[in-house]
């Protein structure tokens, strides 16, 4: 990836952020992400990112909740399932790392977007 290209992809990264981040205030992306909470206390996820997750998976027409009803290949793997031959991940996560680099924008912080399978796409071992 060129430095071009490179910027391009923080860039649009940042502005969904910032749109995941207006949707985490909507009363419907909070209850669910309450749900969500409720059913897995000890899952380290921001509403933020909650919602960017859940963008993605209604922009892919899939349905339920992030992080239960999507995961890593890892995390499905870690829960009994195998990815099934031929699925592509199609659902978007986010998570911010810190670099050495002060970035101006966002305080020393980039985007890193990772790729969730949605449970549907697996299959019990």
């Amino acid at each position: 990836m060129n430095n071009q290209s490179k910027k391009e992809y923080f860039q649009t990264l940042r502005e969904n952020w910032k749109k995941a981040k207006v949707l985490a205030e909507d009363p419907t992306y909070k209850e669910k992400f309450l749900l969500l909470m409720t059913q897995s206390p000890n899952l380290r996820i921001s509403s933020t990112g909650f919602a960017f997750c859940l963008m993605s998976m209604q922009a892919n027409g899939f349905e339920g909740l992030p992080y239960l009803d999507c995961k890593t290949f890892k995390g499905w793997k870690e829960a009994g399932f195998i990815v099934k031959k031929g699925e592509k991940s199609k659902i978007d996560g986010i998570t911010w790392i810190s670099t050495t680099k002060e970035d101006e924008e966002e305080g020393g912080l980039y985007p890193k977007m990772y790729r969730l399978f949605h449970s549907t796409q697996v299959q019990a071992l």
